[in-house]
């Protein structure tokens, strides 16, 4: 999600900056920001016109690859904002504000979890990430529901290794 809005902003300051190649900071990433990015306009046209450069990272690729996601998003000032994503063959081919009833899984997390996901320093930041029970997901569809079942065992494996 992280690598995923990093890509956004990079690609809407590029367009804004006239062709400027500087990328965002992900480590300074504000996603009320990225947010308003999406809200407006013309940002948000630049952005759809250019969606299929936008890949996902081989490991949400493969979790997340052929889903639909409802994603909301509880920002540090106590707004809530809601994201909808289609990613097909592990490209994204819609990015929009908004819930659809179409979505496969649904997922919350706040901007606090984002932040710290991204400033992890190994994997015990990642473990207690994880274990916090900041992040939510539901499946929405009987495959999903599975899929997530599976990953739940799979992360409760992998946290006792950790």
């Amino acid at each position: 999600f992280v690598i995923l809005f990093s890509s956004v902003i990079s690609y809407a300051e590029e367009s804004v900056n006239e062709g400027t190649t500087e990328n965002a900071d992900i480590d300074n990433i504000n996603i009320a920001q990225i947010i308003q990015i999406l809200k407006d306009p013309v940002q948000k046209k630049i952005i759809e016109q250019n969606l299929d450069k936008f890949q996902l990272p081989e490991g949400i690729k493969t979790l997340f690859g052929n889903d639909k996601v409802n994603l909301e998003l509880r920002l540090d000032n106590g707004d809530i904002e809601k994201i909808y994503i289609n990613a097909i063959d592990g490209k994204i081919k819609e990015l929009s504000l908004g819930h659809r009833d179409e979505a496969t899984i649904s997922l919350k997390l706040g901007e606090s979890t984002i932040k710290d996901l991204v400033n992890a320093k190994g994997k015990e930041d990642v473990k207690d990430i994880l274990q916090s029970g900041d992040i939510e997901y539901k499946g929405e569809t009987f495959f999903a529901k599975v899929k997530l079942f599976f990953l739940n065992i799979v992360k409760i494996v992998f946290l006792w290794f950790i």
